[in-house]
């Protein structure tokens, strides 16, 4: 039977899956339909985001309803499992702003609707590529700032795992370069020269974007499992001798609970927070 903190941990990772594929397809959307293309499939395109983002702000506002309650209190504990069970009440509006319709719709059925908004979005896009102007060396500019950020973003977490010990030993970064992901900035960082396909070398920068940031939520996804085991692994441990409830020790679990939210969860910090639970347990708190 599922726990409260199940239960929980499945809509985070709901919320957080449907927020990936927002911002994913945010940056599809930018990236092959400007903001002044009108034709058909621009327009179809934004019509699937707008869905899509009334999607994802029901999660987001059940996401902060959750947050006012606490999980280890027992008045608030009905109330987060009937929250947690009860479905989303979803506005979609239309492109000029005006409320369309209204719908109640449950975590899982949003999830697999945001998923088609999206599979939607990317059909679209595919079919756009052979109808592209030609290629802007401004936007692969765009492109190659993309990436390095996004890179910048691994390497900081990267860091972050190692520092703590998460993560496994291997350098997330090295497969990348080994494809050639340094070389292709590189040539971004060169400019728009006659002997670079611009067009060619901006859809893998796209590519390469999708890599790295795939790379780094599951480099977050491991660290947060891993953190979550040390966590639980602890909490038997003072369950065994008789202690998992002495005040001391659950004010240090509720903390370090509260730093493994997904929506919240920052490595160092979640680390930090499980690490002085440990302590705590090992100290002997009777």
């Amino acid at each position: 039977m599922l726990t409260v903190q199940d239960r929980l941990q499945a809509f985070h990772t709901a919320h957080a899956r449907v927020c990936d594929l927002m911002e994913d397809m945010e940056r599809a959307v930018a990236g092959r339909f400007p903001p002044t293309d009108g034709q058909p499939a621009a327009r179809a395109a934004r019509e699937h985001l707008l869905r899509l983002n009334c999607l994802t702000l029901a999660l987001v506002q059940r996401k902060d309803a959750l947050a006012r309650l606490d999980p280890t209190q027992p008045a608030d504990e009905a109330a987060l499992i009937q929250l947690l069970a009860a479905p989303c009440l979803v506005r979609f509006t239309a492109a000029t702003g005006d409320q369309g319709q209204v719908e109640e719709l449950r975590v899982p059925r949003i999830v697999q609707n945001a998923a088609d908004q999206a599979d939607q979005i990317r059909a679209l896009v595919a079919a756009s590529v052979d109808e592209r102007p030609a290629p802007d060396p401004y936007r692969l500019a765009e492109r190659k700032f993309r990436v390095r950020s996004s890179l910048d973003r691994l390497r900081r977490l990267a860091a972050e795992a190692a520092s703590e010990g998460l993560g496994g030993a291997t350098d997330p970064i090295a497969p990348l370069a080994a494809d050639g992901l340094l070389g292709r900035l590189d040539a971004a960082d060169a400019g728009h020269r006659p002997d670079i396909d611009a067009e060619a070398l901006g859809e893998a920068l796209d590519r390469d974007l999708e890599r790295v940031d795939a790379i780094r939520r599951g480099l977050r996804s491991r660290c947060h499992r891993e953190l979550s085991g040390r966590l639980e692994a602890y909490r038997q441990k003072a369950a065994d001798e008789g202690r998992a409830e002495h005040p001391e020790l659950e004010e240090s679990y509720r903390d370090a609970v509260a730093g493994l939210l997904p929506g919240s969860f920052e490595v160092a910090a979640a680390s930090r927070a499980v690490r002085a639970y440990q302590q705590a347990v090992n100290g002997g708190a009777r």
